[in-house]
């Protein structure tokens, strides 16, 4: 009996996947580490688009790099999707680029969604 082989979209949606949840877990394991990096890089521009004195209030600052660390994991599978068509060492290029602008849009929605409702602006 031969093996069937099955379809390279599938092949490819079960590694990102799998490749995700490894991420999301990992970030999770680092206390929001990336979320950091992120927010330091993103808060300048976020304070330029919603200004306020206190960007994060209170005690809202760690819940918030968690967030950030544990939503960026989506985008691994949506950068590793986007990159298919490079190849080698412009493939990773891509794919650095990706999660970078992966985790600047996801700072900026974890902002949105939760802190902005918080200060009520």
């Amino acid at each position: 009996m031969a093996l069937r082989r099955r379809p390279l979209w599938q092949a490819a949606l079960g590694s990102a996947l799998a490749g995700a949840a490894l991420s999301w877990l990992g970030t999770l394991v680092a206390f929001g580490l990336p979320g950091i990096a992120f927010a330091m890089v993103t808060l300048p521009l976020i304070g330029l688009v919603w200004p306020a004195e206190e960007l994060l209030p209170g005690e809202s600052f760690w819940a918030f790099f968690l967030l950030i660390s544990a939503w960026w994991g989506l985008s691994v599978p949506v950068a590793w999707l986007g990159t298919r068509r490079w190849a080698g060492w412009r493939r990773g290029i891509a794919f650095l680029g990706a999660m970078a602008l992966g985790g600047v849009v996801t700072t900026f929605a974890v902002y949105a969604l939760v802190i902005l409702p918080m200060r009520g602006a």
